[in-house]
């Protein structure tokens, strides 16, 4: 069974991270890995197959712009998680959404949806 729950709250948040950590839903060394250690996330949505996180997506702010990552277990992508994982986020949170570069292959994905590309030179 696949389901998406979405953390709000302070406490559900601090929570959240708990679970992005010990399951490594993030890229070592990328931003989505920096944005568990602080507490500017607004939102975090977490991806449960078969009652295990799989998927991770965190909406933060960065310089007054709301910013999306997104992480799928490598083992797990090409299902169209990452594409439901956007679809809840974009849904949930009624501000616009930008996207930043990533990892191999994120860029070809954000373009796919409906996110626009936020207009930095750099990766956070």
């Amino acid at each position: 069974m696949i389901f998406i729950k979405h953390y709000k709250t302070e406490d559900d948040l601090k929570h959240a991270k708990q679970l992005c950590i010990s399951h490594r839903l993030f890229v070592n060394g990328w931003v989505m890995r920096e944005w568990l250690e602080y507490d500017d996330a607004e939102n975090i949505f977490i991806l449960f197959k078969n009652e295990v996180p799989i998927g991770a997506a965190i909406v933060t702010y960065i310089d007054d712009a709301l910013n999306f990552g997104i992480f799928i277990r490598k083992s797990e992508r090409r299902n169209g998680y990452g594409t439901m994982l956007v679809d809840k986020a974009t849904k949930l949170v009624d501000k616009k959404l930008f996207f930043t570069e990533g990892v191999k292959g994120s860029w070809e994905f954000f373009e796919q949806t409906k996110l626009e590309q936020e207009n930095r030179t750099t990766c956070y």
